[in-house]
């Protein structure tokens, strides 16, 4: 209750974030399907181009994670998904810190892995329309994958951002440690 009390605002945020990144996934997947399901039906199977030779939307449904590994398995990719939501949220508790880039990261990381999750236990699959045409070969996703990596990034930039902190910290200890020993030498 005490953690609660004192850091209901980055709780706060951090179930916005969630929220926010949860509804974006599953609404756009829903239009992206129902799109493609309609140009489908009249016989149109060309992808919809957004920036062309850069970015253009392709539905597909993948059975399987990134780069469609595990494809067929969609019970072990569950038991995963629930395993690595679990391990992401006990990460935040335990550390508790109130980093804007650690709680966006976490938190984007748990709302896009909760998304896909939703997909493969009601679909068997996830659903992916984003294609970085610029990209050659690299998978297509959706915004779930985005999220995901857009927090392991900022959760990179928040470990970059600490380690800083911790070495000129570390250093200055250091300086001030060899301060007193040259004190009392003379």
């Amino acid at each position: 209750k005490k953690y609660i009390r004192e850091n209901y605002k980055q709780i706060i945020l951090k179930f916005l974030i969630v929220i926010l990144a949860l509804v974006s996934d599953i609404v756009t997947k829903v239009v992206f399907a129902n799109i493609f399901t309609e140009r489908f039906d009249s016989g149109n199977f060309e992808n919809i181009s957004v920036i062309k030779n850069l970015l253009s939307f392709t539905y597909t449904e993948n059975e399987g994670a990134a780069f469609s590994i595990f494809s067929g398995h969609v019970t072990f990719l569950i038991i995963f998904s629930i395993i690595f939501i679990g391990l992401f949220v006990v990460i935040d508790f335990v550390f508790k810190e109130k980093s804007w880039w650690f709680v966006s990261g976490t938190a984007l990381i748990i709302g896009g892995a909760i998304g896909n999750l939703i997909d493969r236990v009601f679909l068997g699959y996830v659903r992916d329309f984003i294609s970085f045409d610029i990209l050659q070969n690299f998978p297509i996703c959706n915004l779930a994958d985005c999220y995901i990596t857009i927090g392991c990034a900022c959760i990179f930039v928040y470990l970059i951002l600490q380690w800083i902190r911790d070495s000129k910290k570390n250093k200055i200890e250091t300086t001030t440690e060899l301060t007193k020993e040259e004190k009392n030498d003379n």
